[in-house]
C-alpha cells in the first residue's frame, strides 16, 4: 500500500507539473488576458467598417444609388429581382456590447459606451432587416442572458420602430458621455459620435418615404426634429470612415526614401 501511494504521489506531481508547463508555454506573453472597453468598442467598429461599408459597392449600393435595374460590371446580390442568399451573422458582434458596458469606469464613459453600443446595434439590425425582412429582434441575443436560443420574429416595424428608438437613446447618451479611448475614427470625440448617429436616423427614416401616414413611426416629425434641433454632419471630415495609413517606399541607388500617404474611403 504504502508502495502505491508512493507511485501515486510521484504520478500527481507529474502531472500538476505537466500542465503547469501547458499553461506556461500555451500563454501568448504579447495578449492580454483582461477584456477592456476599449478593446471591446475597437473590435465593434472596425468590423463594421470593414464589412457593410468596406467597399466600394458596399458603400455606393444603400448610401449613393437609388434604384436601378443592374450593375454595370457582374450580377450582385442586392440587384432588383435577384434572389440570394443571406444569413444573420452580423448580429453576433452585438454579444460584445454588454461586456463593453460593464468594464466601463465611470459614469460618462458608460454613457458614451452605452451610446455608442445602441449605434451599433442599430446599424446591425437595419442592416439585416434590410436584406431579408422580418427578423429576431426583441428576443435577439438573450442566449447568455436571458437563455433564449430560439428566438422570435418580430415583424419589419417593430424591428424599425426598435433602431429608431435606439438611435434617439443613443445621441442622448452621447450629449452626456465623455471622450472615450477604443475609437479609430474620431478618437472618442461624442460630438463627432452624435453626428453620426443622428445622420444614420435621417437614412432610416428616408428608406421609410411610404410610411408617412403610419402613426407609430412618426417619420415626418421624428425627420423634422432630428434637422431643427441635433448635430448632424458638417464636411468631409465628418465621414463615418476609417482613415488608413500607407506607407510609401521609394528605393534610389545608395539610400532609401519613405513617403507616408493618407488615403480616406
Amino acid at each position: 500500500m504504502k508502495q502505491k501511494s508512493f507511485y501515486t504521489i510521484i504520478l500527481g506531481a507529474a502531472v500538476l507539473s505537466g500542465c503547469a508547463k501547458f499553461d506556461k508555454i500555451n500563454t501568448n506573453p504579447d495578449k492580454t488576458d483582461k477584456v477592456s472597453s476599449s478593446m471591446l468598442a475597437s473590435s465593434m467598429i472596425l468590423s463594421m467598417t470593414r464589412s457593410t461599408i468596406a467597399t466600394t459597392k458596399g458603400f455606393m449600393q444603400p448610401y449613393m444609388l437609388g434604384k436601378y435595374v443592374t450593375w454595370g460590371e457582374n450580377q450582385e446580390n442586392f440587384q432588383f429581382n435577384r434572389l440570394s442568399r443571406a444569413s444573420f451573422e452580423r448580429l453576433t458582434l452585438l454579444r460584445n456590447i454588454p461586456p463593453m458596458l460593464e468594464a466601463a469606469t465611470d459614469e460618462g464613459q458608460r454613457n458614451s459606451y452605452e451610446g455608442l453600443g445602441l449605434f451599433i446595434r442599430a446599424w446591425q439590425f437595419y442592416h439585416t432587416t434590410m436584406q431579408v425582412g422580418d427578423i429576431p429582434y426583441s428576443e435577439a441575443i438573450k442566449g447568455e442572458s436571458d437563455g433564449i436560443i430560439q428566438p422570435k420574429y418580430d415583424n419589419q416595424k417593430t424591428v424599425f420602430l426598435g433602431i429608431l428608438s435606439d438611435l434617439d437613446k443613443s445621441n442622448d447618451l452621447l450629449s452626456r458621455g465623455s471622450t472615450f479611448e477604443g475609437d479609430p475614427i474620431f478618437n472618442g470625440n461624442t460630438d463627432n459620435w452624435r453626428r453620426v448617429v443622428n445622420g444614420f436616423q435621417l437614412q432610416v427614416l428616408m428608406q421609410l418615404y411610404r410610411k408617412t401616414a403610419d402613426a407609430d413611426l412618426k417619420v415626418i416629425q421624428r425627420f423634422q426634429d432630428i434637422v431643427a434641433n441635433r448635430p448632424l454632419l458638417r464636411n468631409y471630415n465628418d465621414n463615418f470612415a476609417l482613415t488608413y495609413k500607407m506607407l510609401r517606399v521609394r528605393i534610389i541607388p545608395g539610400r532609401m526614401c519613405r513617403q507616408a500617404q493618407v488615403t480616406r474611403l
